[in-house]
């Protein structure tokens, strides 16, 4: 399913499987509305999703009756009611929970704020996150829900090799790897090796491929599968990245240890 101007690609869903089309409309209407988009008329809602406007006119007024949407004139926007149903997810979420006091403790040693993430499709999600104390510019724009391309972050190449060789192969095939900036990996050939690379490492480097951060990432198992990456950000040049690098690794390593030990526990 996309949006952002595009049309709505459910993927041709085997509409006898249970499929309920009408759920995955409004589903696709709800992530139309974004930063660069926080207000939606019933014209920009219905070119964003691809629906007809009276489709899209009868989602957002059901929405609005259930308290997910308010309007304003012919502006429709979010409520914050809306977090629901990411905290419903957040909340089942184990790891999430275990990790918690764990990150804190994190932070309190190294004093730089520490992020918690699983993959989504071909994106890496933030579902954790601790900032550093005190406010730090590295806390700028970094908050639970936030997305990024897994293939150039710390965070997603450590996840992705947690998938099995076939899951990789489908990730690449579907993944268009775009450059986010001159140091982006874009060659898939090359994008594999490194994650064959990072995975006998036990951790991820990446300077400046996706904006100008570099980044540190580990896998935090639960038994002998990948369930989620535990990493921290900088931006590049306001130390030396290097000795950053050295000097975190050894503490993200532990605390991704210990949350893969209590994960095993709480089973």
């Amino acid at each position: 399913m996309r949006v952002r101007g595009m049309a709505m690609d459910a993927a041709k869903p085997d509409l006898r499987s249970g499929y309920l089309q009408s759920f995955a409309r409004g589903l696709a209407l709800i992530r139309a509305f974004g930063a660069d988009s926080p207000t939606l008329t019933l014209s920009e809602a219905a070119a964003r999703t691809g629906l007809t406007r009276a489709g899209a006119r009868r989602i957002l007024i059901t929405l609005r009756e259930l308290g997910y949407v308010e309007q304003e004139g012919r502006d429709f926007r979010l409520r914050p009611k809306i977090l629901d149903l990411g905290f419903s997810y957040l909340s089942s979420l184990s790891a999430a929970r275990i990790a918690q006091p764990i990150m804190e403790e994190l932070v309190e040693r190294v004093h730089e704020p520490c992020n918690l993430a699983v993959l989504d499709g071909s994106d890496v999600i933030y579902v954790a996150r601790v900032a550093a104390k005190p406010f730090v510019r590295e806390d700028l724009g970094i908050h639970i829900g936030r997305r990024f391309p897994a293939y150039a972050a710390a965070l997603g190449r450590v996840l992705l090799g947690g998938l099995t060789a076939s899951e990789l192969d489908r990730y690449l095939d579907k993944t268009q790897l775009v450059a986010l900036t001159p140091r982006t990996v874009t060659d898939a050939a090359a994008l594999r090796e490194i994650v064959a690379r990072d995975r006998k490492l036990g951790f991820s480097y990446v300077d400046q491929e996706s904006g100008e951060r570099c980044t540190i990432a580990v896998p935090v198992a639960d038994r002998s599968r990948v369930v989620a990456a535990l990493g921290i950000g900088w931006y590049a040049g306001v130390r030396n990245d290097a000795e950053t690098r050295d000097r975190l690794l050894p503490e993200l390593l532990r605390a991704g240890a210990e949350i893969g030990t209590a994960l095993q526990k709480a089973r």
